[in-house]
């Protein structure tokens, strides 16, 4: 897709700012449309980047080709932050749409916000995910309950056993602001 596709959306145009400006790295971002209706994918890469690795720095798929943009190049960023302070070997894990949700629970929007507000584009984000859920399931042919979030006191894990042994353990990662994907059925 041409760049004017994604570029004058607010959050992608500044997350794209950040990475090749403020932080003055040479990075090329392609979007996608993927073979269905509302999904897009973003793929932020380093042309100096190893031989071999396709010199990705970060990817995401979206509902619309901005989000996808914004939140590859968010992920770009913030893989450069923690390359450059965190500790040796530290793993990165990018925000991704799936969390928008939790993000944005409970919070009340100013009505004069827009998009360029992050907490109204993490709202819209959250209502485009059931759209892009179910591209994503025609696409891959996937089907049945997706993983919902744990939450202490809710729905048992499972008959008992192993995973019913787990939830102190899961409840401490609630405490600390983790989200917990429970699936429904099977082994954890």
């Amino acid at each position: 897709m041409d760049e004017e596709e994604w570029r004058g959306h607010p959050q992608a145009r500044h997350w794209w700012t950040v990475l090749t400006r403020h932080l003055g790295l040479a990075r090329e971002m392609t979007v996608h449309r993927l073979p269905a209706e509302q999904a897009y994918l973003a793929v932020v890469r380093d042309p100096a980047g190893p031989a071999g690795t396709g010199a990705v720095a970060a990817r995401a798929v979206e509902a619309t080709a901005a989000d996808a943009a914004a939140l590859a190049a968010l992920g770009a960023v913030t893989r450069a932050m923690a390359a450059e302070h965190g500790p040796a070997g530290v793993v990165h894990a990018a925000f991704s749409g799936a969390e928008a949700s939790l993000a944005v629970a409970g919070v009340e929007r100013a009505a004069w916000t827009d998009e360029g507000w992050t907490d109204r584009w993490l709202a819209g984000i959250s209502r485009r995910e059931p759209r892009l859920c179910a591209a994503l399931a025609r696409l891959t042919g996937l089907a049945g309950r997706l993983p919902q979030p744990w939450r202490p006191g809710g729905a048992e894990l499972s008959d008992g056993g192993a995973a019913r042994s787990a939830e102190p353990v899961l409840a401490a990662l609630h405490t600390c602001g983790f989200t917990v994907l429970a699936g429904w059925g099977g082994d954890r």
